[in-house]
């Protein structure tokens, strides 16, 4: 449910099969039931793209969040503070939450939290390389996470 309809928006992390037949799939039990690993639930507008990760030794999993602009991605300038406006089609934002708060990735010289594309999607994660994967329109895209991580401000 998306947290613009006045409640927060809920994220589940599901375990992958094992079964060399389901690869990609979620785990289910001997019912076909999956069930989570984790649920959260976030305050953040916006979301376009989840990425769970569980570090090894940590005592939850860290959420990646790709949120579109500010707009809602309508294409439509929005007043700064400063009395500028933005121009059409803004960044978004990525941004990483766990149960030590909330940090966004920072960019260019003003320190700019809108480093994502506005038409991101869904967020992927390759161990075998370290990146994050994502699509904006027709583009697939990697970053890896080490460079997400030291980007956080």
């Amino acid at each position: 449910m998306p947290a613009d309809a006045g409640r927060p928006t809920r994220l589940w992390r599901y375990a992958l099969s094992t079964d060399p037949d389901r690869t990609g799939l979620p785990a289910v039990d001997v019912h076909g039931r999956a069930e989570p690993l984790d649920a959260y639930e976030t305050g953040a507008a916006g979301v376009r793209g989840v990425l769970a990760l569980h570090p090894s030794g940590a005592t939850a999993p860290d959420w990646y969040l790709g949120r579109a602009p500010d707009d809602g991605s309508d294409g439509r300038a929005r007043a700064r503070t400063d009395g500028t406006e933005d121009a059409p089609g803004d960044r978004g934002t990525l941004v990483r939450q766990n149960t030590d708060g909330t940090r966004a990735t920072e960019c260019g010289a003003d320190r700019s939290q809108h480093c994502w594309t506005p038409g991101a999607g869904p967020l992927a994660y390759r161990p075998e390389t370290g990146e994050v994967w994502s699509q904006s329109g027709r583009m697939l895209f990697a970053v890896p996470l080490t460079s997400v991580d030291g980007s956080l401000g």
